[in-house]
């Protein structure tokens, strides 16, 4: 049976006429429907139009749309941010990383195969095969590989599935849990140089999602770098006083957009005042844009991918590896 579009597209010229359903977009973009669920809820993405049977039907346009949107996210951008900028404005962003590598969308069959059994075994709860499966990853793909082509993609593939309600909250603490383990496991196997400087890391108060801030640690620590990493939810004057002690050259922060606003300001606002104004503060995480006035008056540089923060810690230590 042939579907009708409402008829509220029409006048609209061709590109943004609504006509493709999701499998035909879900081709063309490389995108799961889950995902395409969640960036349409949780973020406003793109808005589709519905048939009388609630099919969704997306355009050239949102075709076009959301190809960009999923090459700038492979490349760390926020998907928040992306989701509240103009195509024109996408299209610029692109422009910028049109030569580095994809993180998400072109990973190879084998480590594409590691996330869906991944996101099985979450699906499951089962605890044993999400370990052993992760470590399997780990050793074929090596650390720093693996944060980039298996976590990253999963932890999205995770988030995209609990917020089209195909996995509940317990599935989605059990994957944070493991992957939390894991990058742990990467700290504490990390031999620094003996000339490294140190690098402190954490989150404030308020902010309970530290992956973002064990991710940047771990990419620190590979370069060599003696690394200090504190936790998540640290108020700003305790974790000024420990970066102190620890005489870091680096403070790196993370930074997410779900937590009170007000909190999080406060918070960079005291965590410079408790460093000095020679501090080199960090910050990373789906939430900086949130927070760029704030980060922008407390002098915290922003990055917006591991590979960008990789440059600014070889510019801060040249010995890196």
């Amino acid at each position: 049976m042939p579907v009708r579009a409402p008829r509220r597209t029409a006048g609209l010229d061709i590109a943004q006429q609504p006509r493709h359903p999701v499998r035909v977009v879900a081709e063309r973009t490389g995108l799961s429907p889950a995902a395409l669920r969640a960036w349409e809820r949780r973020y406003g993405a793109v808005r589709p139009v519905r048939t009388e049977g609630s099919q969704r039907l997306y355009s050239d346009a949102d075709v076009d749309r959301l190809r960009l949107i999923a090459r700038l996210s492979a490349e760390g951008h926020a998907l928040a941010d992306l989701a509240r900028r103009p195509v024109e404005t996408l299209r610029e962003l692109t422009l910028s990383v049109v030569s580095a590598p994809p993180e998400v969308a072109a990973y190879s069959p084998r480590e594409n195969a590691l996330v869906r059994e991944l996101l099985r075994a979450t699906s499951a709860l089962d605890a044993v095969g999400l370990r052993r499966t992760l470590s399997q990853a780990l050793l074929q793909t090596g650390h720093l590989a693996a944060l980039d082509t298996v976590i990253t993609p999963f932890l999205r593939a995770v988030g995209d599935a609990w917020a089209c309600s195909d996995i509940g909250v317990a599935n989605e603490h059990l994957a944070t849990s493991i992957v939390r383990d894991a990058l742990g496991g990467m700290l504490n196997t990390a031999v620094a140089a003996p000339d490294a400087p140190a690098l402190v890391a954490g989150t404030l108060s308020g902010e309970l999602h530290e992956l973002g801030a064990m991710m940047a640690s771990v990419v620190a620590a590979a370069g060599g770098w003696r690394v200090l990493y504190l936790g998540p939810n640290l108020p700003a004057t305790e974790f000024a006083r420990a970066a102190k002690d620890a005489r870091p050259r680096v403070i790196c922060i993370g930074v997410t957009d779900i937590h009170d606003v007000q909190e999080t300001r406060a918070g960079i606002t005291a965590l410079r005042r408790g460093l000095g104004t020679k501090a080199t503060i960090v910050a990373g995480g789906s939430g900086v844009d949130e927070h760029r006035l704030s980060l922008r008056r407390a002098r915290v540089k922003v990055v917006s991918h591991r590979d960008e923060l990789r440059t600014m810690l070889q510019a801060y230590w040249p010995g890196a590896a």
